[in-house]
């Protein structure tokens, strides 16, 4: 059988919220990680220190809270250069692995673009020219440097809230790599490499166990199913872990079960509510309000105006230069009362990255 030449990138995404506790188990404890070539490893942040941490020293208290300001003030000087460079490439992902959906569904613009970032240093030519062209970068170098601020500005370990984007590079037993390369990955980009036998039960309990590892044993049952194709000759999987808590919680005794109108018509769920002062924003399709994490950005909540569909408002630019922007700066807003109801939800999806990505211009890579 001849040889495919695929890359499959795999993009896993996992969220606990609120107070959620998340296991830890991690599917293949004692399995032998001979196949690691390079083990990524992440820097060390300031941690928030707590009233219990220290209790009887004000003056190692201070210095603590001092440390963490600095890493702050760190990553939003690094994060002020960007001047919505990529706005058009997650935009244009985010039509088209959402725009056409009839399901809920879930997807990470920044994990694909860190993905393929790391898929451009495995290339060369045409093949490395249609991703450049794709993340609007004129070559190697300056993809590199905008990823690794990407990567910077993302990860957060404070003690308090976590949000990691992992990466790793899965190779075939009979191919040849320069070490110097999987380096500069794991250096750069964080990325572990692997090298096994594609299709072997073994290699799949290795490529399981790291899925695992990364996302806190939220996905167990995704990667569960994780598995390579033995024609496969290169893979990339690429995860996100975030974990916080609303900075202004719901309260459970203010929950209520009622009926949800999602795309597959109405079902029974129960709806977390919350009323008080907060800013309202609005467009000629959509309404949004905004809910903050501790120590870990925001979420926006976006409602479609009645008989506007999903893929309707994902179309419309104005609600994508919304999505992208800060809502801070958004004109069209008032502050008043508002009362949220928000379901409990639990989305998980399955998109084939493949087929879309080529339709954005990336091919050769997936020829044989």
């Amino acid at each position: 059988m001849k040889k495919k030449v695929i890359t499959v990138i795999s993009v896993l995404l996992a969220a606990a919220l609120a107070a959620t506790a998340c296991s830890t188990e991690k599917s293949g404890e004692g399995l032998s990680l001979q196949a690691e070539i390079v083990k990524a490893s992440y820097p060390v942040r300031a941690k928030q220190p707590t009233d219990e941490d220290y209790m009887n020293d004000q003056k190692a208290a201070e210095e603590a809270y001092e440390k963490v300001f600095e890493e702050k003030m760190r990553q939003r000087e690094l994060y002020s250069g960007y001047s919505g460079e990529l706005d058009e490439f997650f935009a244009s992902s985010i039509k088209q692995f959402l725009g056409g959906q009839e399901e809920n569904t879930v997807c990470s613009p920044l994990n694909i673009y860190m993905a393929l970032a790391l898929l451009a240093e495995c290339t060369e030519g045409q093949s490395r020219e249609q991703i450049l062209k794709l993340l609007q970068n004129e070559d190697i170098e300056s993809l590199r440097e905008q990823a690794g601020i990407l990567w910077d500005v993302s990860y957060v370990d404070n003690g308090i809230a976590k949000n990691v984007l992992a990466n790793s590079l899965w190779l075939g037993e009979d191919l040849k790599y320069e070490e110097e390369t999987l380096k500069l990955l794991g250096e750069n980009y964080f990325a572990s490499s692997f090298r096994g036998k594609m299709g072997s039960d073994e290699y799949n309990k290795v490529l399981r166990y790291w899925l695992n590892e990364q996302t806190g044993g939220l996905l167990k049952e995704a990667a569960g199913n994780a598995s390579f194709d033995p024609s496969t000759v290169l893979a990339l999987a690429s995860t996100i872990y975030f974990k916080s808590k609303w900075m202004d919680e719901f309260q459970e005794s203010n929950n209520t079960e009622g009926e949800f109108n999602g795309m597959k018509g109405e079902e029974e769920c129960i709806f977390m509510h919350s009323s008080g002062p907060d800013t309202y924003y609005f467009g000629e399709k959509f309404s949004s309000v905004t809910k903050y994490f501790t120590e870990s950005g925001y979420m926006q909540f976006i409602l479609p105006d009645e008989g506007v569909s999903i893929p309707e408002l994902i179309g419309d630019d104005e609600a994508m230069e919304f999505m992208l922007g800060d809502p801070y700066s958004w004109e069209n807003s008032k502050y008043l009362i508002v009362n949220l109801s928000v379901p409990k939800f639990d989305v998980s999806s399955d998109i084939d990255l493949v087929e879309g990505l080529k339709l954005m211009g990336i091919t050769d890579v997936f020829e044989e």
